[in-house]
C-alpha cells in the first residue's frame, strides 16, 4: 500500500507540469504553424500533408501499442497458468 502511495504522490506532482509544457509546446507550434503560413502561403499544402501524416502514424502507432499490451497481459497469463500446472505436476510426482 505505501508503494502504491509513493506513485501516485508522483504522478500528482509531475502530471501539472508535465500537461502545462505540453499545452505550452501545442500552443507554441500552431502560433509557428499559423506565422509561416501567413507570410509563405504555398507551404500550407506541405503542412497540411504532413499533418495527415503524422495522423496517420498516430493511428498506426496507438493501434500497435494496444495490441503489444494485450499481448503482454495473455503472456503475464499464460505464464502463470504454465507455472501453476508446474507447481501442481511436482507436487504430484513427489
Amino acid at each position: 500500500m505505501n508503494r502504491f502511495t509513493k506513485d501516485l504522490g508522483t504522478i500528482d506532482e509531475l502530471l501539472p507540469l508535465t500537461l502545462w509544457c505540453t499545452a505550452a509546446n501545442v500552443f507554441m507550434m500552431f502560433q509557428v504553424l499559423i506565422a509561416v503560413i501567413a507570410s509563405k502561403h504555398y507551404l500550407a499544402i506541405p503542412a497540411l500533408f504532413f499533418l495527415i501524416v503524422l495522423w496517420m502514424l498516430r493511428g498506426f502507432y496507438l493501434k500497435s501499442s494496444r495490441a503489444l499490451k494485450h499481448l503482454e497481459a495473455k503472456g503475464l497469463i499464460l505464464y502463470f497458468k504454465s507455472t501453476t500446472i508446474q507447481s501442481l505436476t511436482f507436487n504430484l510426482n513427489r
